[in-house]
Protein backbone atom coordinates (compact mmCIF):
# COMPACT_ATOMS: atom_id res chain seq x y z
CA UNK A 1 0.00 0.00 0.00
CA UNK A 2 1.46 3.46 -1.06
CA UNK A 3 0.14 5.63 1.86
CA UNK A 4 1.82 3.13 4.67
CA UNK A 5 5.18 4.92 6.39
CA UNK A 6 6.83 1.64 7.25
CA UNK A 7 7.30 -1.70 4.87
CA UNK A 8 5.66 -3.75 7.68
CA UNK A 9 3.66 -6.96 6.36
CA UNK A 10 1.99 -7.36 9.60
CA UNK A 11 0.57 -3.19 9.26
CA UNK A 12 -0.62 -4.00 6.07
CA UNK A 13 -2.60 -6.97 6.29
CA UNK A 14 -4.80 -5.41 8.77
CA UNK A 15 -6.16 -3.25 6.63
CA UNK A 16 -6.22 -5.78 3.27
CA UNK A 17 -7.27 -9.01 5.82
CA UNK A 18 -4.36 -11.12 5.37
CA UNK A 19 -7.28 -14.08 5.34
CA UNK A 20 -8.09 -13.31 1.69
CA UNK A 21 -5.07 -12.37 -0.07
CA UNK A 22 -3.72 -15.63 -1.65
CA UNK A 23 -0.11 -16.44 -2.18
CA UNK A 24 -0.51 -19.30 -4.74
CA UNK A 25 -3.68 -20.53 -7.07
CA UNK A 26 -3.58 -23.49 -8.45
CA UNK A 27 -5.76 -25.01 -11.00
CA UNK A 28 -5.70 -29.16 -11.46
CA UNK A 29 -3.42 -30.06 -8.56
CA UNK A 30 -2.65 -33.75 -7.38
CA UNK A 31 -0.99 -34.01 -4.04
CA UNK A 32 0.81 -37.49 -2.99
CA UNK A 33 0.85 -38.67 1.16
CA UNK A 34 3.97 -40.84 1.33
CA UNK A 35 4.75 -42.14 4.89
CA UNK A 36 8.76 -44.30 5.04
CA UNK A 37 8.68 -43.51 0.89
CA UNK A 38 5.47 -45.47 0.77
CA UNK A 39 2.47 -44.09 -1.08
CA UNK A 40 -0.59 -43.78 0.90
CA UNK A 41 -2.88 -41.19 -0.35
CA UNK A 42 -3.37 -39.09 -3.83
CA UNK A 43 -5.37 -35.99 -3.43
CA UNK A 44 -6.76 -34.77 -6.79
CA UNK A 45 -8.48 -31.14 -6.76
CA UNK A 46 -9.76 -28.68 -9.50
CA UNK A 47 -8.29 -25.72 -7.52
CA UNK A 48 -6.10 -24.98 -4.78
CA UNK A 49 -5.60 -21.82 -3.07
CA UNK A 50 -3.20 -21.02 -0.53
CA UNK A 51 -3.18 -18.13 1.76
CA UNK A 52 -0.86 -15.31 3.54
CA UNK A 53 -1.13 -16.82 6.94
CA UNK A 54 1.46 -18.09 9.31
CA UNK A 55 -0.01 -21.87 8.67
CA UNK A 56 -0.08 -21.30 4.93
CA UNK A 57 -3.60 -22.77 4.70
CA UNK A 58 -4.63 -24.56 1.78
CA UNK A 59 -8.44 -24.49 0.51
CA UNK A 60 -9.99 -26.49 -2.41
CA UNK A 61 -13.21 -24.30 -2.47
CA UNK A 62 -14.02 -26.77 -5.74
CA UNK A 63 -13.79 -29.85 -4.06
CA UNK A 64 -11.36 -32.46 -3.97
CA UNK A 65 -10.89 -36.63 -4.21
CA UNK A 66 -8.70 -38.75 -2.17
CA UNK A 67 -8.02 -42.44 -2.92
CA UNK A 68 -6.12 -43.77 0.41
CA UNK A 69 -3.75 -46.77 -1.13
CA UNK A 70 -2.40 -49.96 0.71
CA UNK A 71 1.53 -51.35 0.17
CA UNK A 72 0.61 -52.78 -2.63
CA UNK A 73 -0.93 -49.44 -4.35
CA UNK A 74 -4.47 -50.69 -4.77
CA UNK A 75 -6.99 -48.41 -3.67
CA UNK A 76 -8.47 -49.12 -0.15
CA UNK A 77 -11.03 -46.31 -0.01
CA UNK A 78 -11.86 -43.53 -1.00
CA UNK A 79 -13.33 -39.57 -0.14
CA UNK A 80 -14.94 -36.85 -1.87
CA UNK A 81 -16.02 -33.64 -0.90
CA UNK A 82 -17.34 -30.35 -2.11
CA UNK A 83 -15.10 -28.16 -0.51
CA UNK A 84 -11.82 -28.65 2.02
CA UNK A 85 -9.51 -26.64 3.99
CA UNK A 86 -5.64 -28.30 4.56
CA UNK A 87 -4.14 -26.72 7.72
CA UNK A 88 -0.74 -28.30 7.58
CA UNK A 89 0.74 -27.28 10.53
CA UNK A 90 -2.29 -29.15 12.43
CA UNK A 91 -1.73 -32.05 10.12
CA UNK A 92 -5.51 -31.58 9.27
CA UNK A 93 -7.61 -31.71 6.38
CA UNK A 94 -11.49 -30.55 6.87
CA UNK A 95 -13.61 -31.33 4.12
CA UNK A 96 -17.80 -30.30 3.68
CA UNK A 97 -20.87 -30.67 1.88
CA UNK A 98 -21.73 -33.68 0.21
CA UNK A 99 -18.50 -35.95 1.79
CA UNK A 100 -18.60 -39.76 0.11
CA UNK A 101 -16.60 -41.88 1.92
CA UNK A 102 -16.23 -45.68 0.22
CA UNK A 103 -13.92 -48.89 0.81
CA UNK A 104 -13.73 -52.01 -1.19
CA UNK A 105 -16.34 -53.95 0.53
CA UNK A 106 -19.17 -51.69 -0.47
CA UNK A 107 -19.48 -50.11 2.73
CA UNK A 108 -20.33 -46.02 1.93
CA UNK A 109 -20.38 -43.00 4.49
CA UNK A 110 -22.57 -39.63 4.00
CA UNK A 111 -22.05 -36.88 5.78
CA UNK A 112 -22.07 -32.99 5.64
CA UNK A 113 -18.52 -32.86 7.58
CA UNK A 114 -15.38 -34.92 8.25
CA UNK A 115 -11.96 -34.34 9.08
CA UNK A 116 -8.77 -36.61 8.18
CA UNK A 117 -5.80 -36.51 11.03
CA UNK A 118 -2.83 -37.46 8.76
CA UNK A 119 -0.74 -37.58 12.24
CA UNK A 120 -3.58 -40.32 13.77
CA UNK A 121 -4.08 -41.84 10.49
CA UNK A 122 -7.67 -41.43 11.03
CA UNK A 123 -10.97 -40.05 9.68
CA UNK A 124 -13.47 -38.66 11.78
CA UNK A 125 -16.98 -36.56 12.45
CA UNK A 126 -18.98 -35.13 15.18
CA UNK A 127 -21.80 -34.72 12.81
CA UNK A 128 -24.61 -36.99 11.79
CA UNK A 129 -23.38 -39.56 9.23
CA UNK A 130 -24.97 -42.33 7.65
CA UNK A 131 -23.26 -45.38 6.65
CA UNK A 132 -24.79 -48.22 4.09
CA UNK A 133 -23.12 -51.30 4.64
CA UNK A 134 -24.16 -54.39 2.02
CA UNK A 135 -26.54 -55.58 4.46
CA UNK A 136 -27.70 -52.39 6.87
CA UNK A 137 -27.92 -48.50 7.26
CA UNK A 138 -26.37 -47.40 10.10
CA UNK A 139 -27.51 -43.46 11.42
CA UNK A 140 -25.21 -41.62 14.08
CA UNK A 141 -24.41 -38.73 15.45
CA UNK A 142 -20.36 -38.99 15.34
CA UNK A 143 -17.71 -41.91 14.40
CA UNK A 144 -14.23 -42.61 13.84
CA UNK A 145 -12.19 -44.73 11.64
CA UNK A 146 -9.03 -45.58 10.06
CA UNK A 147 -8.75 -43.74 6.38
CA UNK A 148 -9.52 -47.09 4.96
CA UNK A 149 -12.88 -47.01 6.15
CA UNK A 150 -12.64 -50.61 7.27
CA UNK A 151 -12.91 -50.11 10.91
CA UNK A 152 -14.99 -47.76 11.84
CA UNK A 153 -16.97 -46.84 15.35
CA UNK A 154 -20.35 -44.73 16.01
CA UNK A 155 -20.03 -42.10 18.38
CA UNK A 156 -24.39 -42.26 18.81
CA UNK A 157 -26.38 -44.44 16.69
CA UNK A 158 -29.89 -42.93 16.21
CA UNK A 159 -31.24 -46.50 14.06
CA UNK A 160 -29.90 -49.23 12.57
CA UNK A 161 -32.03 -50.68 9.65
CA UNK A 162 -31.39 -53.74 7.50
CA UNK A 163 -31.57 -52.98 3.68
CA UNK A 164 -34.71 -55.11 2.84
CA UNK A 165 -37.22 -52.69 5.76
CA UNK A 166 -39.21 -50.27 4.01
CA UNK A 167 -37.79 -47.60 6.67
CA UNK A 168 -34.11 -48.03 5.10
CA UNK A 169 -34.87 -46.77 2.04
Amino acid sequence: MASCGKNDLKEVAVFTGKDTIPSQIATAITVIYSDSAKVKARLTAPKMIQYITGDQDMEMPNGLNVLFFNDSLKTNSSLRADYGIRYPNKYLIKVTGNVIVSNPKGDTLNTEELFWDENKNIIYSNTFVKVKEPDKIILAEGFTSDVNFMHYTFKKVKGTFSINSPEAQ
